[in-house]
């Protein structure tokens, strides 16, 4: 699976550049674009477990429960060949923090009851960069982006016991913190154009830094100009 994976990666980077090579046409033109795109995020920091009271010394179970492929969107304006401004909005993967609590018996006729706790956390980002690109030849160019970005953390707390899920009560209701802050976000990628089709196709390595810590992805976009 590896080596699968290794020449896969090989491929795709050999067929960016070949076309990035061959096709006449800028790889960044002016103008006003929409970018679609799918973000894998590789990096996903463990959030950070608030109020660790007497009753939750249980160890923390990790886990993302939802697929590490987004999808990402962004609307901006090229200045010229080199700068330009950007809107986007990114999500990462649900990820699921638990523990199992023991309840003791309060009388004799009483079994022990087990409780698993679930906090259910997903950040949901909306940043503005500055684009810069650098091209290397008329139809190839390298980029970057930084800017400041909007993270809304939210989170889903759930009880389950004798096989009954249920919202967690409302004073118990979360283990980690919801909180919406203003992150760090940049970007450092190529492009190529696409062909008769006024758009161009773009690899990037981006990060978003959140108050879990850095959160990194990689992202394949089609950005079509208008």
């Amino acid at each position: 699976m590896k080596t699968l994976n290794n020449v896969l990666t090989c491929s795709i980077i050999s067929t960016f550049f070949i076309v990035g090579l061959s096709v006449p046409i800028n790889a960044k033109e002016a103008g006003i674009y929409l970018q679609c795109g799918a973000t894998y995020w590789r990096d996903l920091e463990i959030p950070e477990v608030i109020d660790p009271t007497e009753l939750r010394d249980s160890p923390f179970e990790y886990e993302i429960v939802d697929s590490r492929v987004r999808p990402s969107i962004g609307v901006g304006y090229n200045f010229d060949e080199n700068w330009g401004i950007e809107l986007h909005y990114l999500s990462t993967p649900k990820r699921m923090l638990s523990f199992n609590q023991v309840i003791e018996p309060g009388d004799a006729d009483d079994l022990p009851r087990t409780l698993t706790w679930r906090n259910t956390v997903q950040h949901t980002t909306y940043g503005l960069n500055v684009v810069y690109d650098v091209p290397i030849t008329n139809n190839f160019s390298i980029f970057g982006k930084l800017g400041i970005a909007q993270t809304s953390h939210t989170v889903d707390s759930s009880i389950t016991s004798f096989g009954r899920t249920n919202p967690a009560p409302e004073a118990l209701y979360g283990f980690v913190e919801e909180v919406d802050t203003e992150d760090l976000f940049g970007a450092i990628g190529a492009r190529i154009p696409l062909k008769n089709i006024f758009a161009s196709l773009s690899f990037a390595y981006q990060f978003v830094e959140t108050s879990d810590g850095r959160e990194s992805s990689f992202e394949v976009a089609i950005q079509m100009k208008f």
